[in-house]
């Protein structure tokens, strides 16, 4: 049988019944504190893993779009582009591109929004490229469709107000794209 005396808590009945509690509190608050500590880093790394991964994919796309775009009008080209995820942060919505009446910088931009709030902005074509990319309408921004992570969407170049275009839509859409028709309506 253990024996307690000897320890000054141990040995006064009123210093135990104060002592332990308090310390126990402060075991409980200075683990509080570090779990947060941890959930706001762990948070921070996820918005960073997955706007890398956005910034990745939005490189990859710009070197299509360059592609399509410099083979001439009427090229096409399909490509995946892998939304992505971790176990505590999504992407709720991506918007890429705008109207072909903006400038180049604004219709090569991207709009991340993320499961936490957090709005990211960034370009697509970096640098000197003026490769204009808009969604099948012509009048804004094609909007990706959130589903599962991968998109497959159509790359299609067209010549419209002495630039180069770069029409996006989803694979399902393509069959119905009709380009005389967006060249008339976008007075191409």
């Amino acid at each position: 049988m253990m024996q307690w005396r000897g320890h000054p808590v141990f040995d006064d009945d009123a210093a135990a019944v104060e002592e332990i509690p308090f310390r126990l509190l402060i075991m409980i608050m200075l683990t509080s504190a570090s779990l947060a500590a941890a959930a706001s880093g762990m948070d921070a790394l996820s918005e960073v893993r997955v706007r890398s991964a956005v910034d990745s994919q939005m490189a990859d796309l710009a070197e299509m779009a360059i592609a399509v775009s410099s083979s001439g009008g009427g090229s096409r080209v399909y490509f995946t582009l892998e939304i992505p995820a971790t176990p505590l942060l999504k992407v709720d919505s991506l918007s890429i591109g705008g109207p072909l009446t903006e400038s180049s910088a604004s219709s090569t931009t991207y709009r991340l929004e993320l499961s936490n709030g957090i709005t990211h902005v960034g370009l697509v074509v970096p640098g000197f490229h003026q490769v204009k990319i808009t969604n099948p309408s012509g009048d804004g921004a094609f909007e990706l469709p959130i589903t599962g992570g991968r998109v497959g969407v159509v790359l299609t170049s067209i010549e419209c107000q002495g630039e180069s275009v770069v029409v996006m839509m989803e694979e399902s859409f393509d069959a119905d794209f009709d380009v005389g028709a967006f060249e008339d309506e976008n007075n191409c």
